[in-house]
This record gives C-alpha cells, structure tokens and sequence, in this order.
C-alpha cells in the first residue's frame, strides 16, 4: 500500500498531465504501475502507449472503467451511478500502441463521464493524452460522496415564457422535448431547452393540454379534455398533428411503441366505469377497457405489450399481464388503503414504483407485492422516473426533487432552485428517460433541467 505522501506527489503530477488537454512530450505523460491503481482520464482519451519489449506477446489489462457520474450538492458530490466495471484488455504486439479509453456511460453528464484507468504491471507509459475533461483521484482515499468532479452540475432554470401550469414533459431525445400546459398546444424546444416555441394543436382549443407522450423522435401523442378527452398524434415528429376519436377524460398515457398505448383518466360518468383505453393503431382508434371499474386513475406504465399497471385514487394499483384484457387489483399495506397514487414507473426485470400522497414511495420487486420506500418527506410526490435500475426521480410538491442511485433503497433530496413554499413550486412530471438530462415542470410556467449548467 502506497504512502499518502506518495499518493498526494502522484496525484499532483497526473492533475497536470490531465487538465492539459494534449499533451505529447513523453517527459510528461503518466508512469501506470500496479501501485497506480486508478486514475481518472476525466471524458473519453485517447492515449499513446509505450511498454517494455519484455511485455510485447503478453494480454495486459489496461483500464478499467466505473460508472461514476454524479451531482454537487451542498453536502458535496453525489454519485448518479452504481459501481459497474469493466476491463479493457490489450493484446500487445509492439512496444507502441495506441488505447482508446471510451467514456463511460453515466446519466445527465453529456457524455461527460469518467474513466478510471489502471494496469496491471509495470513497464507500461502512457502520453499524448487527448482527454477534454480530467480530474483525478484515487480510490482507496477517497468516496464516491467527495469525488471532485468540475464544477458546473446541477439543476438549473428554463425559461418557458409562460406562467400557465405545466403539466408534462417528455425529451425523445436530448435536443427535443416537449410540454403540455399553454393554451391551444404544447411547447416545443429543438434545442435541449435553450429555448421553447408554441406548437398549435388546436387554435379553438379551450383547454390547455395536459399529457403529451413519445415512443420514439417520430411518433408522438398529446391529449387534452373538455368534458371528453381528445387525442392527437404525430408520426413525422411534430411537423404535423392529426386529431383522433374523442374519449374519456385523460390523465395519463403510456405507448409501447409507435401502434400500441394506453390512456387512464376519468370514468365517463358514475357507473359506466371504463377509465382505461387501448389503441393498436396508433390513437385512430380506441378500445374501452376495465369497464366495471369506477375510479380515477392518474398514471400508466408499460413494460411490454403486455404488462402494465395503471394507478389512481384511494389505493388502486391495477396490472395486467394480458395487454389490458383484463385487470387485478394489486394489496397494498394498510396504511396506505386511502391514498391517492398520481405516477408510477414501471422498469423491466427489475420493479414497479408508485408514489403519491404523503411522501409516498411504494415498490414491488415482482409487481405483486408493493412496500414502502422511506422519502423523507411528506410533500404529495407526483411522478416518477428511472434512468435506469439504480437511478430514478421522484417530484412533487412545494419544490420536492429526490434522486436515488441504489434502486430506492435511499432517496436524496435536491436543491432545484425553487424557495420551497407550500403550495406554491410543485412540480407536475418528471422526465429523465433519454438517459442525458432530466426535465421537471410544474406549476408558473415552471421548468428546470439537471445536466451540465449553461
């Protein structure tokens, strides 16, 4: 185990190398020997290797990478990624060669992740690194809650040039996003949020629209209610919106892909029941489903073309396993038989998460068994989204934003720069699914995107 003074003149050392972004003099690269475990070359590098003759023929393992992303907060840094590794293994077949180390891929970064690189013997020097972003560290001395990444991460203001609700969001891609909640349609940003233009749905449109839905850049729907729900849809990503049949009142929508989706709201009137419609068409046509059902649903989430779960007032988790053919009723623990559940985030092979009234976080592994995940808050949580297994959002009211790295086992609070005042700063959805940035909107024309600040 190397000393803390040789560590700190090491560590010295490759902070210059590594904030240089080339560098090609062999006076300055980097010595990698097993005592180097890991050192950080900051985005993806692209590096010259030279080794000692006695290492030509052998497989030597080269880097190692670690998905680390993470946040600043007031606490200090927070990872948004788990711990996975992998190896890059070289054949050597000369004394010099050239490595690229890819970045590895970490949530909201923008590509801006960390590789950490090591070797496994010594003989080994690496130069002309090409590397726009470094920091460098060391594993053994410091932890994932201190790593110093640059500065400049974090959730930041968007300006949607409105003071109306903002009821939901959804980025297909990085670049284009769009939102429900200005009169006659939706707004529209080519540019990750930079800037939003009005998209007109419909110029006589009393309403503002209150779902809008992609499954991919091309095929898109957006839905609003007047006494019955209307339904639009894109296949040409946005130039041109088609009006569908009208239906029930929409709160929520899910498709699976650019034909099959589902929409959940109200029921038409009290005892007709059918707040769950199917299309296969993508929204021509609608079938009604659940029709003795008699309560309203507020979220919807898909897995595959089969299962699902939809969720609404005083307890009601439903899923199906059939496309919606039919649907069961899911227990829930007591204490939570009268909760209102408003967004839920269904992720394959991995779980179900609802949350609702009071802080509520459920999850069920199986989608069978729902158990409490403790928030830490008791502000009414609206919506919810997975980047991936391990790291998720939830938003709410009166400025809530939780993020958890480790699948909800823990949930941590975030600053998203709003003062936080009861009934005021709610935050409607939540979208962080094209595993760049994350949006959340809300309430006063309220947007804030976390990603690398502008």
């Amino acid at each position: 185990m190397r000393s803390k003074q040789r560590q700190s003149v090491f560590i010295a050392a490759c902070t210059a190398l590594l904030f240089t972004p080339w560098l090609a003099s062999a006076d300055q690269g980097i010595q990698l020997t097993p005592a180097t475990e890991w050192v950080s070359l900051g985005a993806s590098a692209v590096i010259d290797v030279t080794v000692d003759p006695a290492l030509v023929g052998q497989d030597l393992v080269f880097a190692r990478s670690r998905r680390l992303g993470a946040t600043r907060t007031g606490a200090g840094y927070l990872p948004l990624g788990g711990d996975i590794r992998r190896e890059i293994t070289v054949h050597v077949t000369s004394t010099n060669f050239q490595v690229t180390v890819p970045a590895v891929y970490g949530p909201y970064l923008a590509g801006r992740t960390y590789v950490l690189a090591a070797c496994t013997t010594d003989g080994v020097r690496a130069t002309a690194v090409s590397n726009p972003i470094g920091a460098v560290f060391d594993t053994d001395s410091i932890t994932l809650s201190q790593i110093p990444l640059p500065e400049g991460i974090g959730w930041s203001a968007q300006s949607s040039g409105t003071t109306y609700a903002l009821n939901h969001v959804a980025f297909p891609d990085r670049n284009n996003g769009w939102i429900a909640g200005v009169p006659h349609g939706l707004l529209h940003t080519v540019n990750g949020g930079a800037t939003w233009r009005t998209e007109i749905l419909d110029p006589n449109l009393p309403v503002t629209p209150t779902v809008v839905e992609f499954a991919d850049a091309l095929n898109g729907w957006a839905s609003a209610t007047f006494f019955t729900g209307i339904i639009w849809s894109t296949t040409d990503g946005g130039l041109h919106w088609r009006s569908g049949a009208a239906i029930h009142a929409v709160n929520a929508m899910h498709f699976v892909d650019s034909l099959t989706g589902w929409v959940v709201g109200v029921p038409p009137t009290l005892g007709a029941g059918g707040p769950i419609s199917r299309t296969v068409d993508g929204g021509r046509s609608w079938t009604n489903q659940a029709t003795t059902l008699d309560a309203e649903l507020y979220g919807v989430d898909f897995t595959t073309s089969r299962r699902g779960f939809a969720v609404g007032r005083h307890g009601l988790i439903l899923a199906t396993t059939d496309g919606g053919s039919t649907w069961v009723r899911r227990p829930v623990p007591t204490e939570f038989a009268d909760t209102f559940f408003l967004g839920i985030e269904a992720v394959g092979g991995v779980g179900v998460w609802v949350v609702g009234q009071n802080g509520t976080i459920l999850f069920s592994s199986d989608g069978v068994n729902f158990l409490p995940q403790s928030s830490g808050t008791t502000a009414t949580l609206r919506s919810v989204s997975f980047v991936t297994n391990l790291n998720g959002w939830v938003t709410g009211d009166d400025g809530t934003v939780l993020a958890t790295f480790d699948g909800g086992t823990t949930w941590v609070p975030f600053d998203a720069g709003t003062d936080g005042r009861t009934g005021s700063n709610i935050f409607l959805h939540v979208d962080g699914r094209n595993q760049t940035s994350a949006w959340a909107v809300g309430v006063s024309g309220l947007i804030r995107r976390f990603g690398i600040l502008p």
